[in-house]
């Protein structure tokens, strides 16, 4: 609570009071000789008190917080009682949320026409456990466009409003399918799976792009006008979409068993439209690459997306990212993705200095972010270990970690990921580990396949840190290996070591100026 920035209202006889305070400890909150908030409307009725205002989001004043498009941390409380002549009373109810203030698309206006319908994805009337605090499932759906010109609109969330509230997050994933559909198509009829049981099925590992996602209080998401989501299908072809829901706090709502039916709808239509949506990954190749050492306040790992392939894959008019997914999984405190084109770097395409892996959804631009051919990305994630017990991998596995945006884009292309990692080389360089015997290893998926990768993870796990974590952070930045992914060919990749000295220098030009804001403000 201190330095809390405050706003405290209540309503008496039908009249409003509203009050500009701050915090200085955990004692009664300050008033402020700058009264910022502006009321605007206030009233209540037997069940709620309502307070509506404004306040402008940087107001010069040093005990108000700015207002910016980073994870702000939100703390709430009230009394059932109205205070007596101005005299505020300790609370009975607390809490704090991690919010979006701005730059969030919590409207959804999708214009219906006889073309349009909707597909829906719930879970099973799933049971939620009485003692966990925390709980998540997932389940797989198939999606059959009728044509090869269906697009997707729209996202809209489907609530129990039962459990309002206790819903932390719905997400959903687009499956790479590698060779055969068929146990794709027995999975797509199953009930579905709690999150990282041992019975998951591995085809749920190949689903890690995150396409859509809706948090409580969302009302939906779009697509921009002009044009639709395309999966690329073809003719007859399915597309596999993996839905995950987290709940948090639900026995708070009830005592009794509680079932859920949440989900999406996603909205399509058949219509002809301009141009085509997709999503690109950037940012570190998931999977053992990433190397986190614990018991460190700000850890930083990088993945580039090289020129080079933006060059060979986007048009000559370049792609416009409408809205982007910054991913962090356990440690995150602050993502930055860095833009840089013909050596100077460009406003970053998004920047979270308070960023919150509990709050996760796609942040959505007013003005969409222009990308042309041979532009640059940086994508930093910096972490606060202190809380880890072991060094951290990345992966998909609910103790991994990740470093990765998703940008959705128009117009569509075939580029998919654009995402880099560490040579292995330099890392068993840095490390003084010795080749195994009679095999080669280059590559983390070589590492991965032979018997020796158990003992190097388990190694690396408990690894001694001190006094070298820093020297390791600055050493896997040197160089790295380049992973791209094109449509049609989900294993193909493109792999190269490359200096990145070049472009780390490219961050030094600022043209002389403070680092930029990116702007996320809604549609």
């Amino acid at each position: 609570m201190t330095n809390a920035d405050i706003v405290v209202g209540w309503v008496i006889n039908n009249e409003p009071t509203l009050q500009d305070r701050f915090a200085t400890g955990h004692t009664v909150p300050e008033m402020d000789s700058q009264q910022d908030y502006k009321l605007l409307k206030g009233y209540e009725n037997e069940t709620h008190t309502i307070l509506r205002f404004q306040r402008k989001y940087n107001t010069c004043d040093q005990k108000d917080h700015v207002i910016t498009n980073d994870t702000m941390r939100v703390i709430f409380a009230y009394h059932h009682d109205d205070p007596q002549q101005g005299n505020l009373m300790q609370h009975q109810k607390e809490g704090s949320r991690s919010l979006f203030l701005v730059g969030i698309n919590q409207i959804l206006n999708v214009e219906t026409t006889p073309n349009t319908q909707a597909f829906e994805m719930r879970v099973s009337n799933i049971s939620l456990p009485i003692a966990d605090a925390s709980f998540c499932w997932r389940k797989l759906f198939k999606f059959t466009p009728t044509s090869v010109n269906d697009v997707v609109i729209g996202f809209q969330p489907i609530w129990n409003m039962e459990l309002a509230g206790a819903i932390d997050h719905i997400w959903l994933y687009h499956c790479d399918v590698i060779g055969s559909t068929a146990t794709w198509d027995e999975r797509q009829g199953e009930r579905g799976y709690q999150c990282f049981a041992p019975e998951t099925p591995p085809e749920y590992s190949n689903c890690s792009r995150i396409i859509a996602s809706a948090v409580t209080g969302s009302m939906g998401t779009k697509v921009p006008q002009k044009s639709g989501y395309s999966f690329g299908q073809k003719s007859g072809e399915s597309v596999y979409l993996l839905l995950e829901i987290v709940y948090t706090n639900w026995k708070r709502q009830a005592t009794n068993e509680i079932h859920d039916s949440s989900g999406l709808a996603m909205i399509y239509t058949s219509e002809t439209v301009p141009y085509q949506a997709s999503t690109m990954t950037v940012g570190h190749t998931l999977g053992m690459s990433q190397i986190i050492p614990l018991d460190q306040m700000a850890f930083a790992t990088m993945g580039y997306c090289d020129g080079e392939y933006t060059k060979k894959a986007l048009p000559t008019d370049g792609v416009y990212v409408y809205e982007i997914f910054i991913r962090s999984k356990i440690y995150g405190k602050k993502i930055v993705l860095r833009h840089l084109r013909n050596g100077t770097e460009m406003p970053p395409v998004a920047k979270d200095e308070l960023y919150d892996p509990k709050a996760q959804v796609y942040r959505v631009f007013m003005d969409p972010v222009h990308v042309m051919p041979g532009d640059n990305f940086i994508l930093e994630c910096t972490y606060d270990t202190k809380q880890a017990q072991t060094t951290i991998l990345g992966g998909t596995g609910q103790d991994n970690e990740a470093c990765l945006a998703y940008l959705n884009y128009f117009p569509r292309t075939d580029l998919l990921e654009c995402t880099s990692s560490p040579p292995l080389t330099k890392l068993f360089q840095w490390l003084g580990t010795k080749q195994a015997v009679d095999v080669e290893i280059t590559t983390y998926q070589d590492l991965a396949d032979n018997e020796s990768n158990s003992k190097f993870v388990e190694y690396l796990k408990y690894y001694n840190w001190v006094s070298r974590a820093t020297e390791f952070q600055n050493i896997m930045r040197e160089e790295y290996t380049a992973y791209t992914v094109f449509r049609d060919q989900a294993n193909a990749t493109v792999s190269s070591s490359i200096m990145t000295n070049s472009i780390q220098r490219n961050l030094a030009k600022r043209n002389n100026r403070a680092e930029i804001d990116a702007q996320l403000i809604a549609f």
